[in-house]
């Protein structure tokens, strides 16, 4: 009954705290009590025996037994669970306890064995709690729930080293040992409670027996992991030197036992205080704001200043500070932030590492300070022991330092697990002069495998004969050819103009076609050759001959009217090719009569060869202006080129207008590059782009400043974020906050408000990785998609170690915590906040709020009327036609189109601008119900998504028509027909009448050039899919 009555207690004290960080406080601070009580009670009953001078011969022997404990621990802390090692400990400690007071009465050798069997306990106990912390947190939770626990350390070792004093005092200390046993009891019951209302992030799986034999390969493998023990043995020895000097001073000023008493009472008393203030004050505060890097140097710095104070003066303030540099310091800095560091090992060995370092090195340190001490204590002064810790402390701050480093290493390891980082592949893959032989066969193979052998060749210092690269040219597409023909220019040698020259005398039309475009530009050819190529029968040969004149000739009647002809792409390609490198005005007036070619690419590469030349006219800055309007993405992505490159600076931001509202996102970033290669004079209309509100444009913005200024663009980006993102983080929390998407009508508001969050996060992550963090912020852009809590926590862990924190602290509360609304508003609430929505400057999340207050009032708020926004008076207009049961497709307005869109499975982690795009590339069909809608075994081409009623899918089997699945609403099917021309598998009808959003393969293909985001989630569709259906 009283067993029930405490744990009721307990857990009513834990709730009130709530959360999992507050029930683990409370596990803190009854294990420290618990502990504290048990050791304090120990040590005074130890040394009224024995006396100071015993602690040294102590120090030794608990080396000598928690050594064997831990190796045992070791071998057994990643094969359970850690929930029922802790739990086996406590029972352990139990028994220990229980024996205390029998054990005493046996003789003075059992002092030695209940002081040493408590502490090994207490120092095992810690350990574990603090692996099985490590256990139930990740690194983005542990940063804020590791003050909590080191506030409940401290008031447990404050609460039970006042209890020895107290129960000591007033009941005597049989009764003192009778209480430990029960306080050990009431950290059973409560870590029982605790480990049934809270799971793991992930169970420790049983492995085979490893114990601290594999010790040294973790060691040489893992830096921080040596660094962690060093750090560890070393502070240990400082510590107990602190601890030696603090108590030498004492002694010296206070010689009367009593008044040394009633000091120590007040000292400990005021270090506990002082202990608790730290934690509060400065550690819980500061973990976040400056960062576990910083965080690991203040400690040690903190040790150097309390060493070289007393390397000068052994005065009484000296020894308080050495007396606080070894409690408060230790337990309200070091601790939590060594706690911290473990984060940046691999989970699966933190348990092994965390018992080699408490349970062996520890140890191992206290036996060294002990053996150290009686050697001190001999012949050292005090200042001259101070002097060795203070050479001591500045090589821990060193250790520490590095401690800093790797861990920042180690979480981009853990971020790299699983991720291919294409930035360490080596591109010059040069091959061995003995696969010469497999090359030449190679090269008379099929035209796949004889364009990868032209491919190798260019990494082969063999010299192939034409006979050899002839038919292989001709095998393969004269696109892929003229790229090779490149890439063999790069460094011609005179046998390589002997093959050239050999190649021009080909049989084969486009061999010697890409052959003579090579010469032309090495000036290889004579007039009277060009005379006789201009009456070749083969047209590009004829092509190659005009423009080879022209660049000479620049009016060449006869030349321009072979190029003023309608000509096949690849003859026009062919005369681009060798006008390309006449830098001339003569050459962009020619280049521009094929900027009216039929064929796309002919048009873009006559533009990138304008754009190549150092002069232009104002003929071709019309030229390109007409053509960024191009229906080609490649055209537009030349002219766009040669705009960003040419015009004028006030005419720029005009330009970056045009080039930012592109629908391809390669044009875009083609426009970035160019800017980079324009330098300084385009910062003042990327500063000005900064503020525009499209998305895209402050992305390609940033981008763009990264690479001009690097870090010198901290200053714009930073004021632009303050001023416009920033600011709206906490209002989007506080709508998400009152937003439940399971509302009518709240769909839209709901998507908006997730897609701003994220919108704000791409932002401050492009600028990051403009000033400088590009392989850190790859790795952070892919685990904050992991599924796995641990994997995202790296991943916020990593960005808040960045040196640009400014840019990472406001994001915190969009990184570390999850907000899920409630809808528990009243009427009143609900419409002030749409209200405040309805005032924000975001036009989505203003139609979105017209969306959700006609569903909770059936009217149109005021606001709307004068909202000169299209999307806020496209949702005007559809509420006020009403009837929004069974509404056609492109009868519902744009926010409650895309707000479906975001519901289908497919599209959940689709943006917004992503959304609209999409939306216009959907067409609707209806059809009736029992209609086929495709039909099993016919030829396919679309995907289709259920935007109302229910259809259901047969296969024809040997044993009948079978159903294989029902969908509804928001699901789709016929997705790989997107991807290839086979017969459909089976046949899918309608249940009754429905609607069917679709959307073709080439208007698919259409889409994923200019949203290739839209691939990839398609791709995690059918991924999903797969596994359903192998499971």
């Amino acid at each position: 009954m009283t067993k029930a009555l405490a744990r009721n207690a307990v857990a009513a004290t834990a709730a009130h705290f709530g959360g999992r960080a507050g029930h683990f406080m409370i596990m803190a601070f009854l294990l420290a009590t618990q502990n504290t009580y048990a050791s304090t009670l120990a040590a005074s009953l130890f040394l009224s025996r024995f006396g100071v001078s015993a602690i040294p011969i102590y120090y030794v022997l608990f080396a000598a037994i928690s050594i064997p404990c831990s190796i045992m621990l070791s071998g057994i802390i990643d094969r359970f669970p850690r929930r029922v090692i802790l739990k086996f400990m406590l029972g352990v400690f139990v028994l220990v306890s229980l024996t205390m007071s029998a054990v005493l009465r046996l003789g003075d050798s059992w002092y030695y064995v209940v002081y040493l069997g408590i502490s090994v306990c207490e120092q095992l106990l810690y350990s574990i709690y603090y692996v099985l912390f490590a256990d139930y947190f990740s690194v983005t939770d542990a940063k804020r729930a590791i003050g909590r626990v080191a506030v409940g350390m401290a008031l447990g070792g404050l609460i039970g080293g006042a209890g020895v004093g107290s129960v000591n005092a007033f009941a005597g200390p049989r009764i003192a040992l009778l209480l430990t046993p029960a306080l050990v009891l009431v950290v059973i019951a409560y870590f029982a409670w605790l480990s049934r209302r809270h799971q793991p992030l992930e169970d420790v799986e049983p492995t085979a027996e490893e114990s601290l034999r594999l010790m040294p390969r973790l060691l040489r493998r893992y830096p921080l992991v040596s660094l962690l023990a060093a750090a560890m043995f070393l502070n240990v020895f400082l510590q107990c030197v602190s601890e030696y000097l603090a108590f030498s001073i004492y002694t010296l000023h206070f010689p009367s036992i009593d008044r040394l008493a009633t000091f120590l009472g007040f000292i400990q008393g005021g270090l506990n205080l002082l202990g608790f203030v730290i934690i509060v004050a400065f550690t819980d505060r500061q973990m976040t704001r400056l960062g576990v890097v910083v965080m690991n140097r203040v400690y040690p710095a903190l040790n150097t200043l309390s060493f070289g104070v007393l390397s000068v003066s052994t005065s009484l303030p000296a020894g308080v500070l050495a007396n606080i540099a070894y409690d408060p310091f230790v337990y309200g800095i070091d601790v939590p932030v060594g706690i911290m560091n473990y984060n940046a090992i691999r989970y699966r060995l933190v348990g092994r590492v965390r018992v080699f370092i408490d349970g062996f090195v520890y140890p191992l340190g206290l036996a060294f300070a002990g053996v150290s001490l009686e050697a001190f204590q001999r012949g050292l002064s005090l200042r001259t022991i101070a002097q060795i810790g203070f050479v001591e402390s500045l090589l821990l701050f060193v250790i520490h330092w590095y401690i800093g480093i790797h861990y920042v290493r180690g979480l981009l390891d853990m971020l790299r697990d699983g991720v291919v980082d294409f930035e360490n592949v080596d591109r010059a893959i040069r091959l061995p002069p003995e696969t010469i032989a497999e090359i030449r066969t190679m090269l008379r193979s099929d035209s796949r495998t004889a364009y990868a052998a032209l491919q190798m060749a260019l990494w082969c210092n063999h010299e192939f004969g034409t006979d050899e690269i002839a038919p292989a040219l001709a095998a393969i597409p004269i696109g892929q050819g003229r790229a090779i023909m490149e890439r063999l220019t790069v460094s011609v040698t005179p046998a390589r103009h002997k093959t050239f020259e050999e190649l021009a005398r080909s049989p084969i039309p486009a061999v010697r076609q890409l052959a003579l475009e090579v010469l032309a530009r090495c000036t290889r050819l004579h007039p009277g050759d060009l005379d006789a190529l201009m009456d070749d029968p083969d047209e590009g040969i004829r092509s190659v001959a005009a423009a080879t004149l022209l660049c000479a000739e620049p009016s060449n009647a006869t030349a321009l009217a072979v190029l003023g002809r309608p000509l096949k792409p690849e003859s026009a390609l062919g005369a681009i090719g060798v006008l390309r490198f006449c830098d001339s005005e003569s050459a962009g007036e020619i280049l521009s009569l094929f900027g009216a070619h039929g064929d796309g690419q002919v048009r873009a590469t006559a533009l990138n060869a304008v754009g190549s030349f150092k002069a232009h006219t104002a003929n071709t800055l019309n030229w390109a202006r007409r053509a960024a309007s191009d229906d080609s993405p490649g055209v537009r992505e030349s002219a766009l080129r040669v705009l960003a490159q040419m015009v004028p600076t006030d005419e720029l931001n005009e330009v970056l207008d045009v080039a930012w509202t592109d629908p391809s996102s390669r044009v875009r970033q083609a426009v970035v590059e160019t800017l980079s290669i324009r330098g300084k004079d385009a910062l003042p209309s990327l500063n000005a782009q900064l503020w525009n509100g499209r998305e895209e444009a402050q992305l390609a913005a940033i981008e763009a400043l990264g690479r001009i200024q690097g870090a010198d663009a901290e200053q714009n980006l930073l004021e632009m974020l303050e001023t416009t993102k920033f600011p709206l983080i906490a209002l989007y929390r506080r709508f998400a906050q009152h937003c439940d998407a399971k509302r009518p009508g709240w769909q839209s508001m709901s998507f908006v408000i997730d897609d701003s969050t994220r919108r704000v996060l791409r932002l401050v992550l492009q600028a990051l990785e403009a000033l400088g963090h590009h392989r850190t912020l790859n790795l952070a852009r892919t685990a904050l998609r992991a599924s796995d809590e641990r994997t995202r926590a790296n991943a916020i862990e990593s960005l808040a170690t960045l040196p640009h924190r400014q840019f990472v602290v406001p994001l915190a509360p969009l990184l570390e915590e999850r907000v899920a609304g409630s809808g528990k508003l009243d009427r009143d609430q609900t419409l002030l906040i749409l209200r405040d929505a309805q005032a924000i400057d975001d036009e989505r999340l203003r139609a979105a709020a017209v969306i959700a207050w006609h569903a909770e009032t059936g009217d149109i708020p005021p606001s709307a009327w004068a909202d000169s926004s299209q999307l806020v008076a496209d949702a005007v207009r559809s509420l006020i036609q009403g009837g929004t049961e069974d509404r056609p497709y492109r009868q519902e307005a744009t926010m409650s189109r895309i707000a479906f869109l975001h519901s289908v499975p497919l599209f959940s982690d689709t943006t917004f601008d992503d959304l609209i795009v999409l939306d216009r590339t959907l067409t609707c069909e209806t059809y009736l119900q029992g209609e086929n809608i495709v039909t099993e075994g016919e030829a396919g081409d679309r995907m289709y998504i259920v935007y109302r009623g229910e259809v259901v899918v047969r296969k024809q089997t040997p044993d009948g028509n079978r159903e294989l699945a029902r969908l509804g609403i928001g699901e789709f099917f016929g997705e790989m027909s997107l991807f290839d021309n086979e017969p459909r598998l089976a046949t899918v009808s309608a249940l009754d009448d429905v609607e069917m959003l679709v959307i073709t393969r080439d208007r698919f293909h259409n889409l994923i050039e200019q949203r290739p985001a839209v691939l990839m989630q398609l791709c995690a569709a059918l991924v999903r899919r797969l596994r359903k259906t192998v499971t």
